[in-house]
């Protein structure tokens, strides 16, 4: 999957969420699949329910927030 992202644009990178049950970290889920870590998140519960019930709002420190951040982080690193 990530040389047909690849292939279509030069900026790729991984959002990993976690723990993984078999303890694989998201530093070795970057070097399996050669694409650099954008940022890992630990699950955020409720997530699925909010986007159900209408939405996505995100708060200040969760998990998804803080992950997001880093990807924006990393966007304006890669257009700078």
């Amino acid at each position: 999957m990530a040389d047909g992202v690849a292939a279509r644009s030069r900026h790729v990178g991984l959002v990993v969420r976690g723990p993984a049950p078999g303890g694989l970290s998201a530093r070795d889920v970057e070097r399996a699949v050669g694409v650099p870590l954008l940022a890992s998140m630990r699950p955020q519960p409720g997530l699925a329910a909010q986007l159900d019930d209408g939405g996505l709002r995100l708060r200040k420190g969760t998990p998804l927030a803080v992950a997001a951040g880093r990807v924006l982080e990393g966007v304006r690193r890669g257009a700078a």
